[in-house]
């Protein structure tokens, strides 16, 4: 199992639990360390995903959780070529990334992250382009805690693609 942007190590538990192999790679050594120390055993490395360092098909599953969405729109491909490069045939891993228009990225000043937002229906023709297939995509409805200033917490809601995609 391959996890493409382990973050603090939120989701490292999930595969563990469920007896698979792990390898948890993200491009920033603070949150790796994080991640580290909320799950020592957990194989974790720095790794940037347009330039995986491990051999050509080497994984059966995947899951890339919103990270997608901060990869620049004219690069996508090149993440999913490597991500194909990386995964067996038939492959099966999960992607999930933020809904919105194309060509109206944001920088969000709490986060210090740059977004690039998706349509369904874009993406899903990268994937094919790139030869994975979907086997099943939904939208998602989360509700980020955001707190400005000393006011009261507010609760934004935020709307994320699901896929299911299989490697051709």
């Amino acid at each position: 199992m391959l996890e493409i942007g382990v973050g603090h190590g939120r989701d490292i538990h999930l595969f563990e639990d469920a007896k698979l192999k792990y390898y948890g790679v993200d491009l920033h050594r603070q949150m790796l360390g994080i991640a580290h120390q909320n799950e020592p055993s957990a194989y974790l490395s720095q790794q940037n995903l347009f330039n995986l360092g491990f051999p050509s098909e080497t994984f059966d599953n995947f899951w890339i959780s919103a990270v997608y969405h901060h990869v620049e729109w004219n690069k996508i491909d090149l993440a999913l070529q490597e991500l194909h490069r990386v995964c067996k045939p038939e492959a099966i891993g999960f992607i999930s990334l933020r809904k919105g228009r194309m060509n109206q990225p944001f920088y969000d000043d709490q986060t210090g992250l740059s977004y690039h937002p998706w349509r369904r229906s874009d993406f899903a023709h990268s994937l094919k382009k790139n030869d994975f297939r979907v086997v099943q995509s939904s939208l998602f409805s989360t509700n980020l805690k955001k707190t400005v200033g000393h006011d009261a917490p507010q609760y934004v809601p935020r709307l994320y693609y699901h896929f299911i995609v299989k490697r051709q």
